[in-house]
């Protein structure tokens, strides 16, 4: 990160849904992504795989082994500062499992886990919670627990729990970063479980996120990469909130192939434009777009 006569330039990697198991212990993907020389990576939920039945701790303790023992992974998270949040494989659920009816024994030792193997690597050990906030230069970051307090999506249901939701809205509220970014295990609407299946909340995280300066809303766990604008008018001007996803980082796809699904945001206000490349093994799913910040819409 540069940080020159007030200029920003800052490179983001972000990735989720790694299955090291999956893949014999075998991704060089992270070697590629560390080539990129991100000032911060993001790791944003099923970090590993596991959602046998019943839960036993010591398997889901052998998948994180076997993700650190990567080689690739260990040496980009070893020289790389990074951030971490978990969802439903790191959780111990398979994905038709809301947090809310997940054992409370079995939410505590995946939290255990989850501190253990990587969270008292990241940026942010020591936290209460999974979710935390995180600045760097201007750049405000917001990591999302939307799984231990999910429920059944629906008008008045909740993904991040009352008391999250409430600490999210706050930090909103306060923030003076010029660059607001929100990390989240799930999209905010391009898939069945995404924000928009929560009605109430959706409609105030909106009130309120654009209300900020500059915010993006990063996601995963849908195995693919996407981009989207969401625009609202308020005060006399149109405001955006754009929604970048990049998922399945290091797992094989329907024809056994790599993914090799991840993203990259590089803000850079000496060219006066965030740029967002979503990358994948397969060309059909690379996106680019080029954000201007003086007005933040897309070029």
């Amino acid at each position: 990160m540069l940080l020159t006569l007030n200029q920003l330039i800052m490179k983001i990697a972000f990735t989720s849904c790694s299955n090291a198991h999956q893949q014999l212990g075998n991704q060089p993907i992270w070697g590629i992504i560390h080539g990129q020389k991100p000032d911060l990576l993001l790791l944003l939920g099923d970090n590993v795989y596991i959602g046998e039945q019943p839960f036993v701790k010591a398997n889901l303790d052998a998948r994180y082994t076997e993700q650190l023992n990567e080689i690739h992974f260990n040496t980009l998270i070893s020289e790389v500062p990074f951030l971490a949040i978990w969802d439903n494989h790191d959780f111990g659920t398979p994905a038709n499992v809301y947090g809310v009816d997940v054992p409370d024994q079995q939410h505590r030792e995946a939290r255990e886990s989850f501190d253990f193997h990587l969270k008292s690597r990241s940026l942010k050990p020591d936290t209460e919670f999974v979710y935390c906030t995180h600045i760097m230069g201007d750049a405000k970051f917001y990591m999302l627990d939307v799984r231990s307090y999910q429920e059944a999506p629906g008008n008045r249901a909740t993904t991040l729990g009352a008391d999250q939701e409430k600490w999210l809205l706050d930090e909103l509220a306060a923030s003076t970063s010029k660059y607001n970014i929100i990390c989240s295990g799930t999209t905010f609407s391009m898939s069945e479980r995404s924000w928009t299946t929560y009605n109430r909340w959706s409609g105030k995280f909106l009130k309120a996120v654009n209300k900020v300066s500059r915010p993006l809303f990063l996601g995963g766990n849908m195995h693919s990469n996407g981009f989207k604008a969401h625009w609202s008018f308020s005060l006399f001007k149109f405001r955006y909130l754009y929604e970048v996803i990049s998922s399945s980082v290091g797992r094989n796809g329907g024809d056994g192939l790599p993914d090799n699904k991840y993203g990259l945001i590089d803000i850079n206000e000496k060219t006066g434009l965030v740029d967002i490349a979503l990358y994948s093994q397969r060309p059909r799913n690379n996106i680019h777009r080029q954000i201007k910040i003086s007005n933040w819409r897309v070029q």
